[in-house]
């Protein structure tokens, strides 16, 4: 990925602080163990609003 798409990405929604940061889905914080942010775009979501649900975190770094 290049830097430019990774720049726009980042500058297509605000910036939000970790504790500030809610899932995408619900927008609450909620447990902070079931909650998976994404290297890519720093967005965050509740593995139990994702459909289908996450029974357990996807391997690889969250």
């Amino acid at each position: 990925m290049e830097l430019a798409e990774i720049s726009e990405t980042i500058f297509s929604y605000p910036w939000k602080c970790m504790e500030c940061k809610n899932c995408e889905i619900c927008q609450e914080k909620g447990d902070d163990n079931r909650i998976l942010f994404c290297d890519f775009c720093d967005r965050g979501w509740h593995m139990d609003c994702l459909n289908p649900p996450l029974d357990e975190e996807p391997p690889g770094k969250w």
